[in-house]
Parts: structure tokens; sequence; C-alpha cells
């Protein structure tokens, strides 16, 4: 963990908060991050969640911190997404850390942040172990399985188009419409119409193609400007 602390880049000042948070700890560190503004106040928040992971200071000062930065910055929409991207990379490589007792820590610090963010931020950023951890998911293993079945479903199975065997109307008003293009149409008319029966009819767009070649190389006095 200690090759983490080293991204820290204020270590020094927030190592000195956090000696005496409840005294004047606290109140220093909120003032550095009303004077570095939002993107000052997020380097700030990911150094002092460096320290905290790795066992300096209490992870339950963050319970009054949070809601205080939130009350500065939460004007700001993008404040909450760049403080939840900070905490993506930290929880990238605490994933890979050999130290039950560092991914603890890190645990207890998200389920204090889940209750001030969007949960819809955290599940799109934070990996499947500490998604489980924190009860957004039932099972590693299950979202998994479903995350790869949904991205099968979307973008690799083969949808079913009507070919030219099963239904020929929308084909054949196809070649109608291909035949009667005149060499002073515009390529943008042509399509918006080709568009047009390949949805109403579920044409295959594939086949489509095929006669749109073979069209064009019937009527290539027609069909050239198309292609110019």
């Amino acid at each position: 963990m200690e090759h983490l602390v080293t991204f820290c880049c204020n270590p020094i000042f927030t190592t000195s908060c956090l000696k005496d948070w409840e005294k004047f700890g606290r109140k220093n560190f909120l003032t550095k991050c009303k004077e570095g503004g939002m993107a000052g106040s997020v380097k700030l928040f990911t150094d002092l969640v460096l320290k905290l992971i790795n066992g300096e200071g209490k992870i339950d000062i963050l319970a009054k911190l949070v809601p205080e930065l939130f009350k500065i910055f939460g004007g700001n929409g993008s404040f909450e997404s760049d403080l939840l991207d900070s905490l993506w990379l930290i929880d990238s490589s605490v994933a890979d850390i050999n130290s039950e007792s560092v991914r603890d820590r890190f645990y207890r610090l998200i389920e204090i942040l889940k209750n001030h963010v969007n949960p819809a931020l955290i599940m799109e950023r934070f990996c499947e172990e500490t998604l489980e951890n924190l009860s957004f998911i039932q099972s590693k293993q299950q979202f998994q399985t479903r995350y790869v079945r949904t991205k099968t479903r979307l973008f690799f199975k083969q949808q079913k188009f009507n070919l030219l065997r099963e239904e020929n109307e929308g084909y054949a008003k196809l070649i109608t419409e291909l035949c009667q293009i005149k060499s002073t149409a515009s390529m943008e008319a042509v399509m918006v119409q080709i568009r047009s029966l390949i949805g109403y009819f579920d044409l295959d767009p594939n086949r489509v193609l095929d006669l749109i070649l073979d069209v064009c190389e019937f009527r290539v006095i027609c069909t050239r400007n198309l292609f110019s």
C-alpha cells in the first residue's frame, strides 16, 4: 500500500491535518479546499483517502467531512463525477493489493460516501468485487454472467431480417425504386427512400446492398452521379 501513498499531491499537509483533526485539522483541510477550488479539493480528498486506507486516521471522520464538501461544491455537477473518478483509480489499485485490512478500510470509506452520491455513478465506476461488498450486487459471479449474456445479446446476436425468399414485396419496391433513379437524383434523397423501405419491410441490409450494386452495374449512366 505504501506505493499508493507516494501518489499523494500534498502528503505533508494531509498528515498534519490528520494528526489533530478534531482541533484544527478539519478546519484547515476545508479552508485549503475552498482556496484550491473544485479541482484542488478533489486532489486533497484523494490524498486524504490514500492516507486513511493506509491506516493514518479514522475513516469515521468522513461522515462529517463529505457533507461539508458537497455543501461547498455540490452546486457544480462535475464535482461528484470527478470525486468518484479519483476513487475509481484507487479502487482499481486496491483490488490488486493483498491486504485485507486495506480493502476493508476502503470499503468502509465508500460505505460512508455512497449515502451522498448517485448510486448509478458508483455502479458505473467500481469493480464487481467492490460492488458486491457494498451490497450493490448480490454476487460477483452472477453479475459477470449476466453482463456477458447482455453484451452478447446486444452486440453479437444475429438479428432476424426479412430475406428475399420470405417476403418479396419490399424487395420488389426496392428494385422499382432503384430502377427509377434519374441521372440528376441526389444520394441523400435515394438513401432516405432506401432506409425507409429497409425499416418498413425489415429487409436484410446485406441483400439490399447486393441489389443496389446489381442495379448500379446495369444502369451505370443513371447511377454514376450517386457515387460522384
